[in-house]
């Protein structure tokens, strides 16, 4: 199924969510502000390290991050059912209501 990840999120109050990275340790800048993308959810998720993936293999830490690679480089990616059920399981996981209730309906087409 292909999927538009350039929508934009938004608050409960509908205007478009914003969002800072962490503060650089040396400076106290933030690393990366903008507009809170369906893309940039779904690549900050996939990316994400939870004490839920001590044991994870390398292999599936490599796949994930290739499909974080696609998701990031491509305004709209073909994504399997099996890839859909991935991104989902760690929008879930990293994510708040908010975001989690925005991201898995635009997943779903």
């Amino acid at each position: 199924m292909k999927i538009d990840f350039t929508r934009k999120l938004t608050t409960i109050g509908g205007k478009e969510l914003t969002y800072a990275v962490a503060a650089c340790a040396s400076c106290g800048r933030p690393h990366e502000e903008g507009l809170r993308t369906m893309r940039n959810a779904c690549v900050d998720a996939l990316t994400s390290v939870m004490t839920h993936d001590q044991g994870e293999t390398g292999t599936s830490k490599v796949e994930r991050y290739q499909l974080a690679l696609r998701i990031h480089n491509e305004d709209a990616v073909n994504l399997t059912a099996e890839e859909i059920v991935i991104v989902k399981t760690r929008v879930g996981m990293v994510f708040g209501p908010l975001v989690v209730g925005q991201v898995w309906p635009m997943l779903d087409g």
